[in-house]
């Protein structure tokens, strides 16, 4: 496809824009990281070590040794002593033992922002360029369909130059400097775009005294468009800093200074052709007229290039970085300084396949992909619930809350104002769940006149307090909150309960139907031993009732139904025999009686000072379309966790699973891995407002320093 503003034959990486590009690749515009690039291995006594190297070479040493191999440089912390493994490395003068190089390469995700000398580094190397001026080639096209043979054509280019000064306190806290030129945005890596001039500290000592570093003339450059650099200074073996960036905009060649020159009287034109110094192809060796005039022709050619660019503000390729910030803010994607110009008009490039394929892995890893520029791969996992707050309450509850009345699931109910739940940070969660059971916990408690009292949660089926002021009680419906499922399918809920006193945790699946309205609630799969009860009596305020054999114990907590107002209820057992239970109720004497329709219900233990595992597996009823998964709290010890509020229960690591991918009914480890891109706890670069751009964030370096 033909592109006008392309010109012919020009492999220079900085023209490229590999957004297809499924494989690392060293060096180019789209490319992450900061490691060295390994060149081989060495090894035997009398191996010689390569001639001619460029500077960076690096070579790694292996047994038996190279006699000529430098030992380490003093102050490696590895040894200092020649061993296999280490890395050598060409400065441009000598070999350099760098010792053995980290596991994991720092990348710009993990640049770390207090390495030696990064203080005297960022923001105080001065960095100016300018647009020079207009230059032509000869280019060589191939035949095609309109020339059968090879033809030249003159192309323009454009040149920039560019100068810089040394940090003023800089000293020796650098070994190795790099000027790095990107066509797509303020590169903040050294492999973020082409080095344009690359050299060793070393090398600007003359006589013992830092000579100014030269002026860099980068050409060719594509005219009509933006070219962005940046000034890095190496301060460790793998570590540069980024000391300044800048941007300079290459115009077309407009011929406004011809126009100016043709618009003057000939004998005006003459006279100054005879003032001419040089070849009468160059306007700079023209007379003083033509010199006077091309200096406003240049400007008024970059004036109106400036105008032509915004053209260019939706091709995501082409557009000024400036108006590029812009346009994200419109596509909901807002400029992050931390992410990088260059991986950011990636990000945005591909915003609209993302955007197709929101919400599957595809786009999950499109999304690291872009924003990184290093491969990535998905692995799905089994957990079904829908937000990473219902699973690990990293930053909320998510859409857990007190049990919807409105779903007749039989349980004790208690309203959203009586029922207390914290998640997520500076809320005074909870503990914090063992390895692997998730990243956070949800602490849930009621107010102290009801410390006792039996209720129940769901994560999609609640009432809940609204942010408003005064709080307002909403409800979560399973169509918006609840886990699709399919009927006859088999699915299990897990979760990690601590207790802070005795309570009794029932782990359940509710199940609903069509329309997903919590009166759509078709039934419930909980975890529970029942036992049928076949006699009952009460005498002197305490009542027995006949279960058959039984494995329960004074103090367990038993749910009656079924039987009558009088012995239905929760209560903890205090006496037991082979095949009966009693508990208090105070109440007229009742004889005994046998019944038909009775149950005994009995939950399980929570550990009290420790995490414990519950979970539960059923079958989707017919025409089941929703699940949501529950918890029923009875038998609560009466401890006080504050004036206001009852004694805490702890979750952590909640997660559904479909049965078929996962088979292992006991203590399912929950939730999936979570990963984060880089060290979460630390942040890239310095916090700043930059004057004029209002991106703000987090940046390496003040790109508007001087």
């Amino acid at each position: 496809m033909s592109d006008p503003w392309w010109p012919p034959l020009v492999d220079d990486p900085a023209f490229q824009v590999r957004r297809q590009s499924y494989s690392l690749t060293q060096g180019g515009d789209y490319v992450r990281g900061s490691q060295y690039e390994i060149k081989g291995t060495l090894s035997g006594a009398a191996t010689p070590l390569p001639t001619s190297p460029e500077i960076g070479d690096t070579w790694l040493l292996d047994a038996p040794l190279p006699t000529a191999a430098p030992a380490p440089v003093t102050g490696i912390p590895a040894t200092s002593v020649k061993a296999a493994g280490q890395a050598i490395r060409w400065d441009g003068t000598d070999w350099i033992n760098l010792g053995v190089l980290p596991a994991v390469h720092q990348t710009v995700l993990r640049y770390p922002t207090t390495e030696p000398g990064y203080e005297d580094v960022e923001g105080k190397a001065y960095l100016t360029i300018r647009w020079y001026g207009h230059e032509t080639v000869s280019v060589k096209l191939p035949p095609d369909s309109e020339n059968l043979l090879p033809r030249d054509i003159i192309q323009p280019i454009g040149v920039a130059e560019i100068a810089w000064g040394w940090p003023i306190s800089l000293e020796s806290n650098w070994d190795e400097v790099a000027l790095i030129r990107s066509g797509f945005g303020r590169p903040v890596t050294v492999t973020d775009g082409v080095t344009v001039f690359r050299a060793t500290q070393a090398s600007f000592i003359k006589d013992g005294v830092m000579t100014p570093p030269p002026v860099v003339y980068d050409r060719p450059l594509q005219v009509g468009r933006y070219f962005y650099y940046s000034l890095f200074f190496r301060t460790t073996q793998l570590d540069w800093v980024l000391g300044m960036s800048e941007e300079v905009l290459i115009p077309r060649d407009y011929k406004h200074a011809d126009h100016l020159w043709n618009t003057i009287p000939p004998w005006y034109r003459y006279t100054d052709d005879n003032l001419r110094t040089g070849s009468a192809e160059n306007k700079l060796d023209g007379g003083p007229l033509l010199k006077y005039l091309t200096l406003f022709g240049w400007e008024l050619d970059r004036t109106r290039e400036y105008v032509e660019q915004w053209q260019n503000v939706y091709n995501i390729d082409k557009s000024p970085m400036s108006l590029l910030r812009k346009v994200g803010d419109n596509f909901g994607v807002p400029y992050k300084a931390a992410v990088g110009d260059v991986r950011y008009r990636s990000m945005l490039a591909a915003l609209p396949q993302l955007l197709l394929i929101r919400g599957t892995s595809a786009a999950l890893e499109g999304v690291i992909e872009a924003g990184s520029k290093w491969l990535c791969g998905t692995t799905i996992g089994p957990n079904l619930m829908l937000l990473v707050d219902d699973s690990t309450f990293r930053t909320g509850p998510g859409n857990w809350g007190t049990q919807h009345t409105g779903a007749g699931v039989g349980w004790d109910y208690l309203t959203a104002n009586e029922v207390i739940i914290k998640a997520g940070p500076n809320t005074g969660g909870g503990n914090t769940p063992s390895a692997p059971y998730g990243e956070k916990s949800m602490r849930v408690q009621t107010i102290n006149s009801k410390e006792t009292a039996n209720f129940g949660i769901s994560c999609g089926c609640i009432f809940r307090l609204n942010e408003a002021d005064p709080p307002d009680v909403v409800g979560v419906y399973p169509r918006t909150a609840g886990i699709a499922i399919h009927e006859g399918f088999q699915y299990g809920f897990t979760v990690q309960v601590y207790a802070e006193a005795a309570v009794t945790v029932r782990v359940a699946l509710l199940w609903f139907g069509k329309g997903g309205y919590p009166t759509t609630y078709l039934s419930k799969s909980e975890k529970a031993t029942t036992y049928t009860a076949t006699n009952k009596q009460l005498t002197s305020n305490v009542a027995t009732l006949t279960i058959g054999t039984h494995p329960l114990i004074v103090g367990n907590s038993i749910d009656v139904t079924n039987i009558d107002a009088v012995f239905n209820g929760t209560y903890t057992i205090t006496a037991i025999a082979a095949t009966t239970v009693s508990y208090a109720k105070t109440n007229a004497n009742v004889a005994s009686t046998p019944i038909a329709t009775g149950t005994v219900t009995r939950g399980e233990s929570a550990t009290v000072g420790g995490w414990k595992n519950f979970f539960h597996q059923g079958v989707a009823p017919p025409g089941a379309i929703y699940m949501c998964p529950a918890l029923y709290f009875t038998g609560r010890a009466a401890v006080v966790d504050s004036p206001e509020r009852s004694g805490f229960i702890d979750l952590a690591g909640a997660m559904v699973y479909e049965v078929d991918q996962v088979s292992v009914p006991r203590n399912y480890i929950a939730p999936d891995k979570f990963f984060t891109l880089g060290d979460a706890e630390e942040v890239l670069g310095v916090e700043t407002e930059i004057e004029g751009d209002e991106v703000g964030g987090y940046i390496l370096g003040n790109p508007r320093a001087t």
